[in-house]
C-alpha cells in the first residue's frame, strides 16, 4: 500500500508538470486561436488514451497485488512522454532560441 501510494505522489508531480507545460503551450499560441483550441482537443483526447491503455495494463495485472503500482507506473511513464511531446511540438524553436521551458524528464 505504501509502494501505491508513493506512485501516486509520483504521478500528480508528473501530471503537475504536464498542466505547466500544457498551459504555456496554449499561452504560447493564444492569438492562434486554431492552435490553441487543437492543442486543447489534443490534450483531452491524449487524457482518453491514458486511461484506456493504463486500463489495459491494470487488468493484465488484475490477478495480483501489483495491479494498482503497474497501472499507477504506467500512468507516470505516458504523463512523462505527453510533457515532453508537449515541449517538444510547442515550446521549442527551430533556431538557437531558448525554448520557452526547460526540457522536461523523459
Amino acid at each position: 500500500m505504501q509502494i501505491n501510494q508513493c506512485m501516486h505522489k509520483e504521478l500528480l508531480a508528473a501530471e503537475t508538470v504536464m498542466e505547466q507545460y500544457l498551459a504555456k503551450s496554449i499561452a504560447r499560441y493564444i492569438q492562434d486561436p486554431i492552435t490553441a483550441s487543437s492543442i486543447n482537443k489534443s490534450q483531452m483526447i491524449w487524457l482518453e488514451y491514458r486511461q484506456a491503455h493504463c486500463g489495459a495494463v491494470f487488468n493484465t495485472w488484475r490477478e495480483g497485488t501489483i495491479r494498482t503500482a503497474m497501472g499507477l507506473g504506467c500512468k507516470i511513464t505516458l504523463t512523462q512522454q505527453r510533457t515532453h511531446s508537449l515541449w517538444t511540438s510547442f515550446l521549442t524553436f527551430e533556431d538557437s532560441t531558448p525554448a520557452l521551458l526547460p526540457e522536461p524528464q523523459k
